[in-house]
């Protein structure tokens, strides 16, 4: 490991017993909802049929060494049962040795062969396993404890293995396949499971994240009537494709990136959404129907559906840039819609199958900005009653060539009528969709914007009178210009205040930011503070150039934002690196606060977490991370959550703080 590891490392262990050893599943520390609240047990499927189960992990981990029950041996105890002392020297005896159920093992590197019995291993330090032909093992069950990482080299599949991460641990998982035989095939994590690029979960095996798994490819292809299943209520992160086969199921309560594409490719699959959903490409063709979103579905370019039916449910979103379909349904609920931003090409169907989108809800919206290409055929596209739609253009094409509804009725051709849209039209200009940013769903508006009252006219604002420009505000006179305030005289400048003269600056107040981020430079392990003050910074945010507003630098250390040695905090201050600003008793405003721009936009908490804020220890610059269920090391509040006094206990002040982390993510002001 490197220094800057080491630190790190350090800090998160310290970090962890500072606040009782665990983190909350699903906790991304401000940065970002995860849904983290499901009924443990169901009398009743969540939809007809599906086959998930959902369970109350708390009693699976191992939290501390405490719970490790006392029958377990360490392993050189272990070992050292297992041999006999002669006055010739001494034999391991390896029959002998399969009785040890319970072991537990410190950190270093072990190559254990056991074929018989169950056996459980304790990982209380940083240890490598390797299993293979010559040095295998059956039916292990295998807790990691807080703080420990295992590499865990398999290239022998384990009978009936499972694998419990707790919170703040890091499982290198470096087989191919989650392998399954009689029993087990398992995962259950809180912590960090690292997978290697082309991962299998087969046969009858479960993968179920409460924290973090990183991957590249995830591929499921368990045979005919062993279904595996994957759920996530953390933070799945693929920098390839997921890829579902035969009868492999998903569900997600959590945050999911997939850099590649996402397909599913035959009939028995289930997929179910209920977070966010984040993919590149997404293809649907299994002759299915079992296709559900229940939150918010990105396709960053095309979706491909073919054959079969998806779902948004009730307060769900779907979007995508490009789409082409194929004897494909998309039933809306209520409150729901799909927005596709660039074309859409329509093949033709079998004969009498529905094909469009349908709803038996209301406030159902279909939004194709660009060039919507159709195949001639009797009803190509249907949009049912119920729904309200906008199509940037249609072009219908037969043999090649555009024709035109009408042309087909003149000539009595059966492809008449191939548009049978049943909803409510409008133009595309006035349909606009805007994701919940925290949450499922977008809002949807008609021409009006948000908040608009009976008679507002279009980029009318909340508050506008009737007659006042675009861009007054309330109580501008007419006459007065974008940015003129009560009582300002003619040519008075933006931000000019009663008296001002022509040439004076702005008096304002620094710009009020909508998120604040506060930070700790990994040196609480060795001052013994927990102050998360050693960089407090406000964000303003813009789609563009976002802004950070510098409101202090309580730590001694070089500490700078976005990568940029130009914006190294005691710097911007003006001051020594020694030098704390701003973090005194009774001196939090001491210092003039500092703005700078970003070169990129942000526009949420989950994206103010890739504002990178570094630390320099020991020469090397170290990122402040807040990963979902990991010990952090920067927190987002709300600007008015106010930052603590020098070498000030945050659990002391904000006595809510400890629960928050470790029970209870969802307490979103936790401060007050």
């Amino acid at each position: 490991m490197t220094q800057a590891q080491i630190d790190k490392a350090k800090y998160e262990q310290i970090f962890l017993d500072y606040v009782g050893g665990s983190i909350a599943p699903g906790q991304t520390w401000g940065f970002g909802t995860v849904n983290t609240s499901r009924a443990f047990t169901r009398a009743n499927a969540l939809i007809d049929g599906d086959p998930f189960t959902f369970e109350n992990t708390d009693t699976y981990y191992i939290n501390s060494e405490a719970e490790i029950p006392a029958t377990a041996k360490t392993y050189d105890e272990a070992v050292a049962a297992a041999t006999t002392v002669y006055s010739w020297g001494s034999y391991f005896d390896e029959n002998k040795f399969q009785d040890a159920k319970e072991v537990k093992l410190p950190e270093g590197t072990y190559a254990i062969h056991w074929w018989a019995n169950s056996h459980t291993l304790y990982v209380t330090g940083n240890v490598t396993l390797n299993v293979n032909g010559a040095k295998s093992i059956n039916n292990a069950r295998i807790y990691l404890l807080p703080g420990t990482t295992l590499d865990f080299n398999m290239d022998n599949f384990i009978n009936n293995l499972e694998i419990y991460v707790a919170s703040g641990a890091t499982l290198n998982y470096n087989a191919e396949k989650l392998y399954k035989q009689d029993g087990g095939g398992k995962i259950y994590n809180r912590g960090t499971v690292n997978v290697p690029d082309n991962f299998e979960i087969n046969q009858d095996a479960i993968v179920y994240n409460e924290g973090i798994i990183n991957g590249k490819d995830f591929t499921s292809k368990p045979g005919d009537g062993h279904a595996s299943f994957l759920y996530n209520y953390g933070e799945l992160k693929l920098e390839g494709d997921m890829i579902l086969n035969s009868c492999a199921n998903f569900y997600n309560e959590g945050v999911v990136t997939v850099a590649g594409n996402t397909e599913a490719t035959q009939k028995d699959i289930w997929w179910i959404n209920k977070g966010n959903y984040t993919t590149n490409t997404l293809t649907l063709h299994p002759w299915n129907k079992t296709f559900y979103n229940y939150c918010q579905l990105l396709v960053v370019g095309n979706a491909h559906l073919f054959n079969g039916e998806f779902t948004l449910m009730d307060n769900s979103y779907m979007e995508c840039a490009t789409a082409e379909f194929d004897n494909f349904i998309v039933n809306l609920g209520s409150n729901t819609g799909m927005n596709v931003k660039g074309n859409t090409n329509w093949l033709a169907q079998a004969d009498g199958t529905y094909q469009g989108f349908r709803t038996t809800g209301s406030n159902s919206y279909v939004r194709m900005a660009g060039k919507a290409t159709i195949a001639s055929h009797k009803k190509t596209l249907s949009i049912s009653e119920g729904i309200t739609y906008a199509i940037g253009e249609i072009e219908i094409i037969k043999g090649g060539a555009v024709v035109t509804e009408e042309e087909l009725l003149a000539n009595g051709d059966g492809d008449y009528p191939v548009l049978d849209l049943q909803g409510t039209a409008c133009p595309i200009e006035s349909l606009n969709a805007t994701p919940n940013e925290e949450d499922c769903g977008a809002t949807w508006t008609i021409g009006d914007e948000p908040g608009d009252e009976p008679g507002d006219e279009p980029g009318d604002e909340p508050g506008d009178e009737p007659g006042d420009e675009p861009g007054d505000e309330p109580g501008d006179e007419p006459g007065d210009e974008p940015g003129d305030e009560p009582g300002d005289e003619p040519g008075d400048e933006p931000g000019d205040e009663p008296g001002d003269e022509p040439g004076d600056e702005p008096g304002d107040e620094p710009t009020v930011g909508d998120l604040r981020i506060m930070g700790e430079d990994l040196s609480a392990s060795e001052a013994g503070d927990f102050d998360f003050n050693d960089i407090v910074i406000d964000v303003k945010y813009d789609a563009s150039n976002a802004i950070v507003i510098l409101r202090a630098a309580g730590g001694t250390l070089p500490l700078r934002i976005a990568g940029n040695d130009e914006f190294e905090v005691h710097k911007l201050f003006g001051v020594p690196v020694q030098t704390m600003v701003n973090t005194a008793v009774g001196q939090h405003y001491a210092k003039e606060p500092v703005e700078i721009q970003l070169p990129f936009g942000v526009t949420s908490s989950a994206e103010a977490k890739n504002i990178k804020l570094e630390v320099k220890k020991n020469g090397e610059w170290i990122e402040l991370t807040a990963e979902v269920a990991e010990p952090a090391s920067k927190l987002a509040v709300g600007v008015d959550c106010e930052w603590l006094d020098e070498r000030t206990s945050i659990k002391d002040v904000y006595t809510d703080f400890v629960e928050w982390a470790t029970k209870n993510p969802s307490m979103s002001e936790w401060w007050k």
